[in-house]
């Protein structure tokens, strides 16, 4: 769910493309099966932007198990512009918080 369905592999692909990180390739994470293997692969593929990319992962997966929750329980789902613009918002509280990796990486507006 926060890898291999369509939904996720949108919003990884929009956050390839807003952030430039040729990097990340979702269509290679249908042939895992297990977030630990995922995640494992996200990390070895970053060297030196390891702690930014570590962070952005934890962010969108969180992002991501919110929308899964609220579309269970609630009966709702929102678009995938709308999650983006979540992440941004999420991404610079966190950066203000200290997450200095993570703003390292994220675009400016």
């Amino acid at each position: 769910m926060l890898f291999r369905c369509r939904f996720s592999t949108r919003i990884w692909n929009m956050i390839k493309d807003l952030m430039g990180l040729a990097e990340i390739e979702p269509a290679t994470w249908v042939h895992m099966w297990s977030v630990e293997q995922w995640w494992t692969s996200i990390i070895l593929a970053h060297g030196h932007r390891k702690k930014a990319i570590a962070s952005l992962a934890m962010l969108v997966a969180w992002e991501l198990w919110k929308e899964r929750n609220v579309r269970v329980f609630r009966n709702v789902a929102t678009m995938p512009t709308i999650i983006m613009d979540k992440i941004k918002i999420e991404a610079t509280n966190w950066a203000s918080a200290g997450s200095h990796h993570l703003g390292s990486v994220m675009p400016g507006d």
